[in-house]
């Protein structure tokens, strides 16, 4: 399992992964992140990580689980400027990002914070 991070707030809430993982072996590579956010546990994947600095669009998606399903389902896209942390040469992420998701009745949810991965096991 790689390092990857999520820190920031979901609709003002703040909220830390717990568990994540790099998936970097699948067409877009993505991360899954395991969050708590309250009391209830949610799924966030992000598509379209890479290992190269630049400007990539992605997707998100958040999902949150009562234990038997997924009840609720929110989707969104960014484009963002990936940089390379100068200070852990292998980490690269993208910082300060605001998005806006939707589930199909069109409810909103604003995701804001850090994400960051591992890339030096990529192939």
């Amino acid at each position: 399992m790689q390092p990857c991070l999520f820190n920031g707030t979901i609709n003002g809430t703040p909220v830390k992964s717990f568990e994540g993982e790099v998936v970097h072996d699948a067409t877009p590579r993505y991360i899954i992140l395991k969050l708590k956010i309250n009391d209830d546990y949610w799924m966030m994947d992000l598509t379209g990580i890479t290992n190269t600095p630049g400007t990539h669009t992605y997707t998100l998606v958040l999902k949150k689980h009562d234990g038997k399903t997924f009840t609720e389902h929110y989707s969104g896209e960014t484009t963002q400027q990936v940089f390379l942390n100068r200070k852990a040469p292998h980490i690269f992420g993208f910082f300060k990002s605001t998005i806006s998701l939707k589930d199909q009745q069109g409810k909103e949810i604003t995701v804001q914070g850090d994400f960051l991965w591992d890339t030096s096991r990529f192939t």
